[in-house]
This record gives C-alpha cells, structure tokens and sequence, in this order.
C-alpha cells in the first residue's frame, strides 16, 4: 500500500560545506575486565584524556584549532565503520514499518518524522544509493552511477536523519532513545545512541596520536601521494565517489575511515569560539547554533581537510553526496 503522505517541506538547503578546527595527544584508561563486550560492530573507546585542536605548524591548519586539554570520563562504544547503504535501508525499512517515519512528496521524494513536520531525514534524489519502491512500500538498494554499493557509506540524508537514525537504533533494541525527536536535544549520558560530540569524535581518531593523521603526518596539502593513502580514501584515490568501508587500515581503537570518504555528523552546534571557553572535562559542545559540525573529511577532499583536527560544518537540513553518521553508545563507568 502507499503510504500517507504530509506536507510542507520547503525548498531543501543549499549545498555548502565549510571547514574549521580540533587536535590530540592522550593517555587513554583501559578498561576493567569485567566491562560488558560492545555491540555487534562496535568498538570501546576508553575515557582518558588528550590535547584536541592542532599545533600552530600543523600544514593546513585553521585559526580555531586552538589546542586545549580534554578529559572524556565516560567510556563509550562507537560504530568501527561509517553506517553503509545496507544499514541505513534496513533500519529505515523499519522505521517506515513501525510508522517511526513516513514519506512526503515535495519536489522529491522525502522520508521525514512520522509527525510530517519540518525535520525530513533522507531524500530520494536520482544521484542517492537508495531509492522507494511504491508497488512493495519497500526501500531498496539502487545504481546511481557508480554500481549497486551496498557496503558503501550511506550519504543523503540530513543532520536530522542522523540523529534519527540513531534513535530507531535505541528503539529497536529496546533502549531508551537519545534525542528528542521534537527538540532534537540529546541526552549525553543516557543509555541510548546518539551521534558523538566534537570531543568524543576527535578523541576518538586520534587513538592516541597526536599527528595531523591518527599516527602519521601531512606530506601534500593537494591531491597527490599522501601518508592518508593507506587508511582513508580522498581525492587521490577515491576521486569519483566514495569507497566501501573498512577496505584500509583502522587506527588503534580499531575505527575505519576515521579520514576520508565521508564528512561523519557529530552532535555538537558549531561556534568558532567554542574551543576558548568549553570545560576541561566532558564538553557537551555550544548550547545553540547555524550549523552541525562534521568531522573527518570526505572522497573528494584533499589532505588537509582530512585531519584529525579539521571541523566541518554543516546546516541540519543540508543533503550532499559527502556527510554520512559513526554512532556512538555510552558504555558502563570503568
């Protein structure tokens, strides 16, 4: 059968991506023996501390990686690779069963919050991996170009897509959702998963490292050969689109395509000041703001937008081919 559909989209924010700042050096704390063992997919990352934003002689670096001292406290499981096209239509199929979500046609077709407001999760674009098919009411893996990609990182949806996705994660499983799918407000320290702050995000690709790269440095602030081409896929080997995940090398917390392929949501609002005022100890990131950020880079980014500490920002309802999600979950006190 088709689905209801609800009204009201407007026109869909325009393509813009700009990038800004963040960096480490840590002593992460192992964990105890008896911690629970992560999620399927999943990798602990330890709490411990590190420096986050990048040395002043750091290739590429922006103003406002002002680098300061960060404490995470809390332990928490990340996804090791990017969510893929695969995951992203099975769990929307359903979403779209459990009438978590529904579908809208405005000028393309949208999948949006199940209360048709503003918040529209993915569009059904012809350049996008996964279209609708309206005879079965089924979500399904397509050829936009580049082949039927199943294990590459899905791209297309919004920032609000996101964090919904995050949340249809929480409710299958029985969790307690992390966001407010009103307010979008997450609760940090609940139990349910949710998108990682800047923090917890860079923390995490860095592993440890301290370098513009988790564990080496920038040799090419172009396209040419790179210390980035044995663990992330940018314009030098990826220039065409993006690749499937976990194809290189993970860092050492066991995370794949940290750098490169696609810019990875984070929860924080961006506020280019930020880095002068956060706390020490856990930031939640600015209470308000434009833009998301977006960390990590993408296919057809040079170098130095790939760096540990390089911020991307991003409008919520954007939708572009480069941004994609790495859920987080907060595991137990260690």
């Amino acid at each position: 059968m088709t689905r209801a559909r609800h009204h009201g989209l407007g026109a869909l924010a325009l393509n813009l991506i700009l990038l800004v700042a963040a960096c480490s050096s840590d002593n992460p704390t192992a964990p105890r023996p008896d911690t629970p063992p992560p999620p399927p997919g999943f990798a602990l990352i330890p709490a411990g501390s590190f420096t986050m934003g990048s040395p002043v002689a750091e290739p590429g670096r922006t103003d406002i990686e002002v680098q300061h001292t960060v404490t995470l406290t809390r332990p928490f499981w990340m996804q090791t690779t990017e969510v893929t096209n695969t995951q992203f239509r099975r769990l929307a199929q359903w979403a779209l069963d459990n009438d978590l979500a529904t579908l809208s046609q405005e000028a393309d077709l949208v999948l949006r919050d199940q209360n048709g407001n503003q918040d529209y999760f993915y569009v059904f674009r012809a350049e996008m991996e996964i279209g609708y098919d309206a005879t079965g009411d089924s979500l399904f893996l397509r050829d936009a170009g580049h082949g039927l990609n199943p294990d590459n990182p899905v791209v297309g949806l919004t920032w609000w897509g996101a964090a919904a996705y995050c949340n249809w994660l929480s409710l299958r499983e029985g969790r307690r959702p992390a966001y407010d799918h009103t307010t979008w407000l997450a609760q940090l320290d609940g139990e349910g998963y949710r998108l990682p702050t800047e923090a917890e995000w860079e923390y995490a690709a860095r592993a440890g490292s301290g370098t513009a790269f988790a564990g080496s440095q920038i040799a090419d602030m172009d396209c040419g050969p790179d210390s980035l081409g044995f663990q992330a896929w940018y314009c030098a080997n990826a220039p065409d689109w993006t690749r499937p995940v976990a194809q290189l090398w993970p860092n050492n917390f066991g995370l794949y395509d940290v750098h490169g392929n696609v810019w990875e949501f984070c929860n924080d609002w961006f506020d280019p000041e930020y880095y002068t005022v956060s706390p020490d100890t856990n930031p939640p990131g600015p209470d308000s703001g434009d833009f998301r950020i977006a960390r990590g880079g993408a296919w057809s980014r040079t170098p130095r937008f790939c760096r540990s500490a390089i911020r991307g920002i991003h409008f919520p309802g954007m939708i572009s081919n480069l941004e994609g999600l790495r859920p987080v979950l907060p595991a137990p006190p260690q």
